[in-house]
């Protein structure tokens, strides 16, 4: 992520939580103090027969009213069966 564009998110700090694509790993980490979740397209490298999977990121709320990740839950798609 451009670092012009991490400085001017990070004045609402703790209120957000950044997510983008396009990266090609799952990433989830913290940058100028803010939460910032990555993930690569869930069809990269894969075929109509090949099971893939994404992730949902759950957001919610801590103790203090902030928000915070909760844990992400893997879903899974499976491969078509092609018949010939």
């Amino acid at each position: 992520m451009p670092i012009h564009i991490v400085r001017q998110l990070q004045r609402l700090g703790a209120r957000i939580v950044v997510m983008y694509g396009h990266r090609h790993i799952d990433w989830i980490g913290h940058c100028g103090g803010l939460r910032i979740i990555s993930a690569p397209s869930p069809v990269m490298e894969s075929t109509d027969e090949d099971t893939t999977y994404f992730h949902i990121h759950p957001i919610g709320l801590d103790g203090n009213g902030e928000l915070t990740l909760l844990s992400p839950v893997r879903v899974d798609v499976p491969g078509a069966c092609l018949h010939s």
